[in-house]
């Protein structure tokens, strides 16, 4: 809870448990945080047969702050995403990836243009199949 008024919400709307807004073990965010056990099982006891969405309808009605917690599926499958994702066709199998946000697609190089270094001892190798180039400072040892 952000404060004492958002708890007086929380148990009279959401929770429909009035009696918890003066009993003294949870008038107070000292007093709730001394007894989180108890909250949490007042909680656990008012909302344990409500789906997320349902607790989350109530929490909004009545003015408490609240998020959910998403598990990877909602993650994955999330409105704020959906135009975030891109599918590539690697050497193997087909995969999708996540745009960072704010992601531009004009700043976007086909994917064939992008290049792969790939080292070894004394040489510098791209995966785009320009040749090698020596690498003074590694040959020098």
């Amino acid at each position: 809870m952000q404060n004492d008024t958002e708890w007086v919400r929380l148990a009279t709307d959401v929770l429909d448990r009035p009696d918890l807004v003066d009993h003294p073990h949870f008038a107070t965010n000292v007093a709730r945080c001394a007894n989180r056990t108890e909250v949490d099982r007042a909680v656990a006891a008012a909302t344990e047969k409500l789906t997320s969405d349902e607790a989350a309808a109530r929490l909004d009605a009545a003015g408490v702050a609240n998020g959910r917690v998403n598990d990877v599926a909602d993650v994955l499958h999330h409105p704020q995403l959906e135009d975030r994702w891109r599918s590539t066709r690697p050497r193997s199998d087909r995969f999708r990836g996540l745009r960072p946000p704010g992601h531009d697609p004009s700043w976007e190089l086909p994917p064939a243009r992008c290049r792969r270094s790939v080292s070894t001892p004394g040489r510098s190798w791209t995966s785009s199949g320009s040749p090698p180039t020596r690498s003074p400072e590694l040959t020098a040892r």
